[in-house]
């Protein structure tokens, strides 16, 4: 199931790589280039981390929610 995301990324690796260090045959301009997709890798995984962290939260205050509404409608019928 994780296999395959891993296969297509090596496949898009070897198709994107000669022509990337081809570009990059200088090595002022591979450090820049290089740089730059770093800076862009670490905004897309801290927005990722940011908006999975904000999820987690949301659930964890559902799933109290659905639990505080579950005792009561316990404490409920045992009062009936």
């Amino acid at each position: 199931d994780k296999i395959l995301p891993v296969i297509y990324m090596i496949g898009v690796l070897i198709l994107v790589l000669p022509a990337f260090i081809n570009s990059n045959s200088k090595l002022k301009q591979f450090l820049n280039n290089l740089s730059l997709w770093a800076i862009i890798v670490i905004i897309i995984m801290t927005l990722i981390y940011m908006l999975i962290k904000k999820f987690s939260l949301l659930y964890d205050q559902y799933k109290g929610l659905k639990k505080k509404e579950k005792t009561t409608k316990k404490r409920d019928i045992l009062t009936q």
